[in-house]
């Protein structure tokens, strides 16, 4: 997400992922098959990170208003401390 931050789709490509990671290119191939399926599980694992942090502040004995004070929190410092995400 740094890469396509930074340098923009055009600018992730494998052979540029493979070098900012340190393995060869065959080797990201081995294990996915376009930068769209990287691009994919890179959000799937976002989306199941931020639905765990929901869904342990929805199941808390607290008033709505505080669950949803604490999940915007949480959402922000994600993206602060992540801005590739955004």
């Amino acid at each position: 997400m740094e890469i396509i931050s930074k340098d923009g789709m055009e600018g992730f490509t494998m052979a540029h992922l493979s070098k900012r990671i340190g393995v060869s290119d065959g080797a990201v191939y081995r294990h996915f098959d376009s930068k769209l399926s990287i691009i994919k599980e890179i959000l799937n694992g976002l989306f199941y990170h931020v639905s765990q942090q929901m869904m342990d502040e929805i199941e808390k004995e607290v008033p709505v208003r505080d669950k949803l004070e604490r999940i915007t929190t949480k959402l922000y410092r994600l993206f602060e401390e992540q801005p590739a995400f955004f």
